[in-house]
């Protein structure tokens, strides 16, 4: 009776929300009372699947959803095959080289560290119909990608789109040496920080229906925007976009993830009331877990830009916000370097100290979560 009770007050709560003209923020320690947040996907094409749990907290707070580490998950065919996931990071499970079944059904089971069981409802392999291209536009204000696709057959009717996009980027100014033990150590080629490439994925919830349509066809329909004067176009751009043909019961809840999530925030922060999917709690079916496991053949293309590619108007790039004036340390200071400071180059003639800056100015790696590894796959420019 209380888990019953709890969910109708999330419900009632979710849908008094869409009528609200400024949303309501619980104060902290109220809220979704750590709920179970399971995202899933079964990618047959790449016959690989991931699977993202963590846990809800208070609107109010200000810290990312925790992850749920330590679970023991596996997907399960009607076949009676088993596909065991390990945990690749904190809160992100996954699986590679899955042998699978196109006309097999498939169930996502979970289990926490606690000892809670939670399974999804039976999916299948749904085939995504074709992507015929991701393509850019140029707007005063950025540049807009959109996508096309269309089912010849008109059995989808219900799409959606993931994407993943990386940049590569400088930073302001050239490390000579790094910090080993608060002293400087000249740089091999390899530990070089000058040039990074960070990669995202998407964050926002973007699905489209072409049911009150003649056609089943998507015609350049928007998924992202990059802002004019946005680091992302400083050199070199990725955008690899998968579309996904989903069900309408999938359809339906990405709609009202949508629309809360437009009001309060992004996809990833934590929901307010039951937005309720297709997973449950094995001893509580009344417990709300939020989130959704679904899979398929995903259709993919990628979209390169280059920073001569721009028009002109847009060929600019916004200054950093921080200030990159370095400070001098004398040989007798080096100790004195913080923690978020690094090395750049030597000052006086004979060497009397190094100059040193803050770690965002001289260190790539350290701005955006990017990396100095090229990817293996970037093109050569």
């Amino acid at each position: 009776m209380k888990g019953r009770t709890a969910l109708i007050r999330s419900l009632l709560f979710l849908f008094l929300l869409a009528g609200c003209v400024e949303p309501y923020y619980p104060p902290p320690g109220s809220g979704n009372g750590g709920q179970l947040v399971i995202d899933g996907y079964l990618n047959a094409s790449k016959k690989s699947a991931v699977i993202k749990l963590s846990r809800a907290i208070s609107l109010s707070e200000t810290q990312p959803p925790p992850p749920e580490r330590n679970a023991s998950v596996k997907i399960t065919s009607s076949s009676g095959t088993e596909y065991p996931l390990s945990e690749a990071k904190e809160g992100i499970y996954q699986v590679t080289n899955m042998s699978l079944d196109a006309g097999a059904t498939y169930k996502l089971h979970v289990v926490t560290e606690s000892g809670a069981s939670y399974s999804s409802e039976e999916i299948g392999l749904l085939q995504s119909p074709s992507l015929d291209s991701v393509s850019w536009r140029p707007t005063p204000d950025g540049v807009n990608f959109y996508v096309t696709g269309h089912d010849s057959e008109k059995n989808t009717r219900y799409y959606r789109w993931t994407f993943e996009e990386t940049f590569e980027y400088n930073v302001a100014l050239f490390s000579d040496y790094k910090k080993v033990n608060k002293l400087p150590v000249f740089r091999d080629p390899k530990d070089w920080v000058y040039s990074c490439w960070a990669t995202y994925p998407s964050t926002n919830v973007i699905v489209a229906s072409t049911l009150r349509l003649a056609s089943d066809q998507v015609s350049m329909f928007p998924i992202y925007f990059v802002p004019k004067g946005s680091r992302k176009f400083s050199h070199h751009y990725r955008l690899i976009v998968q579309q996904h043909a989903i069900t309408q019961q999938e359809f339906e809840f990405w709609q009202l993830i949508k629309k809360t999530t437009e009001t309060l925030g992004g996809l990833f922060d934590p929901l307010p009331g039951a937005v309720l999917g297709n997973i449950h709690n094995d001893e509580d079916p009344i417990e709300p877990v939020l989130g959704y496991f679904s899979g398929g053949f995903a259709q993919e293309k990628t979209k390169y830009v280059g920073f001569l590619e721009l028009p002109g108007n847009l060929r600019v790039i916004d200054p950093y916000d921080f200030d990159c004036t370095g400070r001098l340390l004398y040989l007798d200071q080096l100790d004195k370097i913080l923690p978020t400071e690094v090395f750049v180059q030597q000052f006086g003639t004979p060497l009397m100290g190094y100059v040193v800056v803050d770690e965002n100015c001289a260190d790539c790696t350290k701005l955006y979560g990017g990396t100095n590894v090229k990817p293996e796959d970037w093109p050569i420019f």
